[in-house]
């Protein structure tokens, strides 16, 4: 079974008619009929009962349909976070100096930087010479 193939099956449940499907699809219709015969014959059930030029999903079809949703959901999941993967820049950054100075200065530009530049969750760390405050940025969309 390939992703194409469910590709083709979702948009022929979306448009019920191979001519309007394949056009959608952007390909011939007897390329559509071709992989979706693939697919049945692959599945070993029938996906759609044809009443003249509808097509009604059988059960196994509604199956296949939901589970291909989830497919293509998840793989969407995958894109984005590979993309975001891609343009995380990672790092450390530590950095020593008298309490005054990051509690009053330092702290509160170096949160609010990190803050907007935040894509997951990062810890930022201040370390004045004895007493050590973490500093946390969590995106809204990871929790």
């Amino acid at each position: 079974m390939e992703l194409k193939q469910l590709e083709y099956f979702v948009a022929l449940c979306e448009k019920i008619h191979f001519a309007r499907a394949a056009e959608k699809l952007n390909i011939a219709q007897p390329s559509l009929s071709q992989q979706i015969n693939l697919l049945i014959h692959e599945i070993g059930a029938v996906l759609f009962e044809r009443t003249g030029k509808r097509n009604i999903l059988t059960e196994t079809g509604q199956i296949l349909l939901e589970h291909s949703y989830n497919i293509f959901s998840e793989l969407s999941k995958v894109r984005l976070e590979i993309n975001k993967l891609q343009n995380l820049k990672r790092g450390q950054l530590k950095i020593g100096s008298i309490l005054t100075v990051i509690d009053h200065l330092l702290a509160p530009t170096a949160v609010k930087f990190f803050i907007i530049s935040c894509y997951k969750k990062r810890i930022f760390d201040f370390m004045p010479f004895f007493n050590k405050k973490t500093y946390k940025c969590e995106n809204d969309s990871n929790k």
